[in-house]
């Protein structure tokens, strides 16, 4: 759990881009990505237009630093709180999720993810996955900021182009490893109706996290460090 790799073009210099792997760490010789193809992204329409059987350079796996600290920090607990903001760091939340789930010790896991639209939430349908086959312990809970009609989106969030996206998620209820990193494919439709509207505050925090109580619970937020902060500031004052 928390290795990202980077991957460049054959004989490119730099240090090429950074992507988390959502496979199992154990499958040997592979691993798969979730890649997010945007208009003017330079390596992900290289990455995109690429044919099978072509080679780039790839460097690591390299440990993500705020997940070795997690790992280290996390406390004994029943419950898990993790607060994603954006699209940062969300291939990496999956993966302590799925490691979360094989915890028996952790009775209930909730995810709230906030991003701006339902455009930008790539590896949804995997985490709702997760969460149908965990018996209720995961619990998957989106606000978009910037939508405020179920119909459509802002022109602010317009949709990307369409993302290929060989990711991994639960192929069946096995709670086991291995199913644990199956693959799974499923079309792109959410619900916008089951969807939160604005941004975080201490209403939204109490009315998600309701049932965990501070002694017994473990919490991780990720996003850039100023959403980090917000959101620290946001608990302390409720």
């Amino acid at each position: 759990m928390g290795d990202f790799v980077r991957i460049k073009p054959l004989g490119a210099s730099g240090r090429g881009r950074a992507y988390s792997p959502t496979s199992s760490p154990n499958a040997p010789g592979i691993f798969q990505i979730i890649l997010k193809v945007y208009p003017h992204g330079m390596m992900s329409n290289y990455l995109n237009n690429l044919a099978i059987g072509d080679s780039v350079d790839v460097c690591g796996p390299n440990p993500v630093p705020w997940i070795g600290k997690y790992r280290d920090d996390q406390k004994h607990g029943k419950y898990v709180a993790i607060i994603a903001l954006g699209s940062i760091g969300i291939t990496e939340v999956q993966q302590v999720i799925k490691s979360e789930i094989l915890d028996i010790q952790r009775e209930k896991i909730i995810l709230l993810w906030s991003n701006t639209c339902a455009e930008n939430l790539i590896g949804l349908e995997e985490l709702n996955t997760l969460a149908r086959a965990s018996d209720g312990r995961l619990e998957v809970v989106v606000t978009l900021t910037r939508e405020t009609t179920t119909t459509s989106s802002p022109p602010s969030c317009p949709p990307p182009q369409s993302p290929s996206s060989p990711s991994l998620s639960l192929a069946d209820t096995d709670m086991s490893p291995a199913a644990l990193f199956a693959p799974h494919s499923s079309d792109n439709d959410h619900d916008h109706n089951n969807f939160l509207r604005g941004r975080i505050n201490a209403d939204m925090l109490t009315t998600v996290f309701h049932s965990f109580t501070a002694p017994e619970t473990v919490m991780l937020c990720v996003g850039t460090k100023q959403m980090e902060r917000d959101i620290c500031t946001t608990c302390c004052d409720q």
